[in-house]
């Protein structure tokens, strides 16, 4: 039985989220006190979220931005991957990835930049294939879905 559509969006979804996540927890305190400085309005979260949106869409998500907090939404994440840093705020030390590793990234990324790539390949025993998509921000796999899912399938084929 094939997946339906729906259900091959939502596995790409996860498997960047989950791929995004440990990369950016692994790059440590520096990153996220960056983000702390870049990440603080509405205007900024709705232009990392909805790129190129019509104006209505875009004021609707600053709308919720504006009744939202940044900072919970940021202490989701530190909550969620916890066991990444230790009690004094200093990274505990990760085990490298022992699996092949597919990462995308959208150059024009405002959250996570291309200097958050620096050596990410140093964390993998296995082998590393990156894809920068110029075009993209940080929701690659909506700016650039057909390459995301069309580079995906080939990725996963020719490791069988």
């Amino acid at each position: 039985m094939k997946p339906s559509q729906r259900t091959k969006q939502r596995m790409t979804r996860s498997i960047l989220v989950v791929i995004c996540s440990c990369i950016f927890f692994a790059q440590g305190q520096a990153q996220q006190e960056r983000l702390k400085g870049v990440v603080k309005s509405p205007e900024v979260l709705t232009r990392i979220s909805v790129g190129n949106a019509s104006d209505e869409v875009r004021q609707r998500y600053i709308n919720a931005f504006s009744q939202s907090s940044v900072k919970g939404m940021l202490d989701y994440y530190r909550a969620t991957y916890s066991g990444l840093t230790a009690g004094s705020g200093q990274s505990v030390e990760m085990p490298n990835l022992t699996m092949p590793v597919l990462q995308f990234h959208g150059l024009k990324d405002k959250a996570v930049d291309k200097d958050g790539l620096r050596d990410t390949w140093n964390w993998i025993n296995k082998d590393y294939t990156l894809v920068t998509i110029p075009s993209s921000g940080h929701w690659v796999q909506r700016d650039a879905a057909d390459m995301v899912s069309n580079t995906m399938r080939w990725w996963l084929k020719s490791r069988h």
